[in-house]
C-alpha cells in the first residue's frame, strides 16, 4: 500500500504543476538570465509534456494496484457486477 500512496502523491505534485505554474518559473529564468526567451519557450513546453507523460504513468500504476487490491479483497467490480446483471437477465428469460 506504501507504494499506492507514493503513487498518488507524485501524481498530485505532477498535476500542481499547471502551465500558469510553470511559466511563472521559466519566466523568472529568462529575467535572470539565466536561460533565453528561446529555451524558455522550450522548456515550457518540455517540462507539460513530461509532467503529462508522468500523470499517465501515475495513472496507469494506481489503477493496476487498485484492481490488484480489489482482487486480493475479493470485492466485485463493476465488470463482475455487469456480468452478473446479464446472467441474471437471461435466466429470467428463460423462466
Amino acid at each position: 500500500m506504501d507504494m499506492v500512496k507514493k503513487l498518488i502523491m507524485a501524481g498530485l505534485g505532477a498535476a500542481a504543476l499547471t502551465e500558469e505554474k510553470v511559466s511563472k518559473i521559466v519566466d523568472e529564468l529568462v529575467k535572470k538570465g539565466e536561460i533565453s526567451e528561446h529555451e524558455g519557450k522550450g522548456a515550457v513546453k518540455g517540462i507539460l509534456s513530461q509532467v503529462e507523460e508522468n500523470k499517465k504513468f501515475v495513472e496507469e500504476k494506481i489503477q493496476e494496484h487498485m484492481d490488484i487490491f480489489l482482487k486480493k479483497a475479493k470485492i466485485a467490480t463493476l465488470a463482475d457486477v455487469e456480468k452478473l446483471e446479464k446472467r441474471i437477465e437471461k435466466l429470467e428469460k428463460n423462466k
